[in-house]
């Protein structure tokens, strides 16, 4: 309820604390006593002082202030009509000016065209939220939101250090002082960017940017992504590239991202390089080419997802010349092409990963090949790989979209791949192309499902190295496609992949093949179905050759693979 002042009660306890000096703001004079002096709202209201609960100091309401810059008090309006381009980088210059800072963005659609966020400088907004990435509305972007305007084809947020060269000394612009080492430490938080590539919901649709990534971090170490979403970019929604500040590119490392989306963007959602980084929790969805495409090395990712991208989930390309890349319960599912895929060079470790349903038509112009659908793909070229602990599964959706769970075609380097789990692909669960390049390493079971007229639960198509190197507790049985019998110490086989099942200790002194294809010199892998006897392979230089000119015992559950070594094959050789 309003009152006048002369109903105001009379104070009685006054102190000397309780008056604020006035100066005239015409001549600046402090005003004698019994003069009468004038002074602005505005100044009177900075220096008003004001003390901070709990506190017992007080400040003036202007130092208060300044302790957050809000893009409101710059101009900026956040209405969606106004172009607050100007008005939010003059709050970031101001904060950048005072050597860093936060400002502060609150919830509003923020018309713009291109922002540049320098060291120290962190902007802060009060939610990042979307509708649905599926059909898109103008209104779908909510909270605090960067709305690039529509034709300025560049990128909308781009991280990077504001330096000058001096005679190939990096200083910082404006501020002075030289820079030894490109250390941002700002970035953004709980703001959404959005790229406004289109109105149509398909990412591959461009039409109103062309192009332009949504955040583009450039040439520095430690940038602070933290519950970001960069949607609807006409090329990535985040990139990590290298920078040229006059003595040569710097590249990004350092990083630290997380709770960060990217979703329904043009390209990727995320493309980065660089190395030693931290990256959790990161989302990619319904981009038009991969949720990650990686040449990082010497980092990790955790708890990380990608799916319904129009290419593979995760596509790792490495980094040669750093460290293992670690992946730690990541998860890739529903992609057009491969779940995760490794490429061309390696230094990877998929610890406990899960992928499913990848091979799924997503709305995209590109058919992959039955090779490129996969859970997970690792090429000819791929080296320093490491595959443990993780899992294929494609019967979560009810119907199998991957032809193959795990495709391993590492005929050029070595893998290791270790206790993993796959069940319901098209084609093969798991495919090795030359095994005599990998360290494998199954639990007991192998955890294929049990085999059924499509496909085998397990296909080599060249040599399994046994023993040290090959397959340990090799004990479950569903990729048995034959069975094999004994007589009179021959062993008679009829399939590439046989169980034989000894009655009692026996010794096997001759086999005899048939139907194995067209395979010039065929190969047989051979299980001990028996849980009590073994059976033992009988050294002799025309029948039978046993490593070491020893005679080769075959223990309950255990499996050995032997190679005809001439055609037809009537003389076979244990290959450990």
């Amino acid at each position: 309820m309003s009152k006048k002042i002369t109903q105001l009660q009379t104070a009685t306890d006054i102190t000397a604390s309780d008056f604020i000096q006035v100066v005239d703001i015409e001549d600046g004079g402090m005003a004698p006593s019994g003069t009468n002096k004038k002074i602005s709202a505005q100044i009177l209201g900075n220096y008003l002082p004001v003390i901070s609960t709990g506190s017992t100091t007080s400040r003036s309401l202007k130092d208060r202030f300044a302790d957050t810059v809000n893009v409101k008090d710059f101009g900026a309006k956040g209405d969606g009509v106004t172009d607050d381009t100007a008005a939010i980088q003059a709050a970031i210059d101001n904060r950048y000016s005072l050597r860093g800072g936060t400002v502060f963005l609150p919830v509003g659609k923020y018309l713009i065209t291109q922002i540049i966020v320098p060291q120290r400088v962190v902007l802060v907004g009060e939610a990042s939220a979307f509708v649905n990435q599926y059909s898109n509305l103008t209104n779908a972007p909510q909270g605090s939101v960067l709305f690039q305007k529509a034709g300025t084809n560049a990128d909308a947020v781009i991280v990077r250090i504001r330096a000058i060269n001096n005679a190939g000394t990096l200083q910082e612009e404006g501020i002075g002082g030289n820079i030894t080492d490109v250390r941002h430490c700002g970035g953004l938080r709980n703001i959404i960017v959005w790229g406004n590539r289109s109105q149509n919901a398909n990412p591959e649709n461009v039409n109103l940017n062309s192009s332009g990534n949504g955040i583009s971090v450039q040439g520095s170490r430690y940038v602070i992504l933290e519950s970001v979403i960069a949607a609807y970019c006409a090329n990535n929604g985040v990139v990590c590239i290298s920078y040229n500040y006059g003595n040569g590119d710097i590249s990004c490392n350092n990083q630290m991202f997380s709770k960060v989306t990217a979703i329904s963007n043009g390209q990727n959602g995320f493309s980065i390089s660089g190395g030693d980084s931290s990256f959790s929790q990161l989302q990619a969805g319904y981009n038009a080419g991969s949720g990650f495409l990686i040449t990082f090395g010497a980092s990790s990712f955790t708890g990380c997802y990608a799916w319904n991208n129009f290419a593979n989930g995760f596509y790792f390309l490495g980094s040669p010349s750093v460290g293992n890349t670690i992946f730690t319960g990541c998860f890739a599912y529903d992609n057009t092409s491969n779940g995760f895929k490794i490429g061309d060079s390696g230094y990877i470790t998929l610890n406990g990963c899960n992928s499913y349903t990848n091979g799924r038509p997503n709305g995209g112009s590109v058919t992959p090949i039955s090779t490129e659908k996969c859970n997970y793909r690792v090429t000819s070229s791929a080296y320093g790989v490491s595959i443990i602990g993780c899992k294929s599964n494609d019967l979560g959706a009810g119907s199998a979209y991957s032809d193959y769970g795990f495709y391993i075609d590492n005929s050029t380097n070595k893998i290791l791949f270790d206790s993993n789990y796959s069940s319901g692909s098209n084609v093969n669960n798991y495919y090795i192309a030359d095994t005599g390049k990998s360290f494998l390493h199954f639990l007991n079971p192998v955890g294929t499902e049990p085999s059924n007229s499509v496909h085998p639960g397990f296909l080599c198509s060249s040599m399994i190295k046994m023993g040290d190197n090959s397959i340990s507790d090799y004990r479950y049985l569903s990729a048995i496609d034959g069975v094999a019998s004994e007589s009179s110490g021959v062993l008679s086989v009829s399939r590439s992949h046989v169980a034989f099942t000894p009655s009692g200790s026996l010794n096997i002194t001759d086999i005899s093949a048939d139907n194995l294809g067209d395979a010039l010199y065929p190969n047989v892998i051979l299980r001990n179905a028996s849980s009590l006897n073994t059976f033992t392979l009988v050294h002799g230089n025309s029948k039978i050759r046993c490593p070491g000119a020893t005679n080769y015992a075959i223990a309950p559950f255990e499996a050995v693979l032997i190679r005809g070594v001439n055609n037809p094959p009537t003389i076979w050789q244990v290959v450990k």
